[in-house]
């Protein structure tokens, strides 16, 4: 038995990318994408990408380490979102 998965356009992915990542999140199943008619991507969950590469561990990157970080530091009011756009504009200068 064949298995069909869902195809869109990319200008209807582009449009409506909030829905589809929904979609993606809630089903477990990816969504293909095409472009002219021809696969151009797949839109899966973090989830599911995770499962296909387990055997490469996920890294983030530093800025996204140094955003949780932040975050984090606005949880337990350690910073203030106003300190944290000063240490932002400081490092950028």
């Amino acid at each position: 038995m064949e298995v069909k998965f869902k195809t869109i356009r990319s200008t209807d992915c582009q449009n409506n990318f909030g829905a589809y990542l929904k979609q993606v999140n809630q089903s477990a199943e990816p969504v293909f994408i095409e472009k002219h008619g021809k696969p151009c991507g797949v839109l899966l969950s973090f989830h599911e990408w995770e499962k296909l590469n387990s055997d490469k561990p996920f890294k983030k990157s530093a800025f996204l380490q140094r955003c949780d970080a932040f975050a984090e530091s606005i949880k337990t009011k350690q910073t203030t979102s106003t300190q944290l756009l000063k240490e932002l504009r400081d490092e950028a200068s």
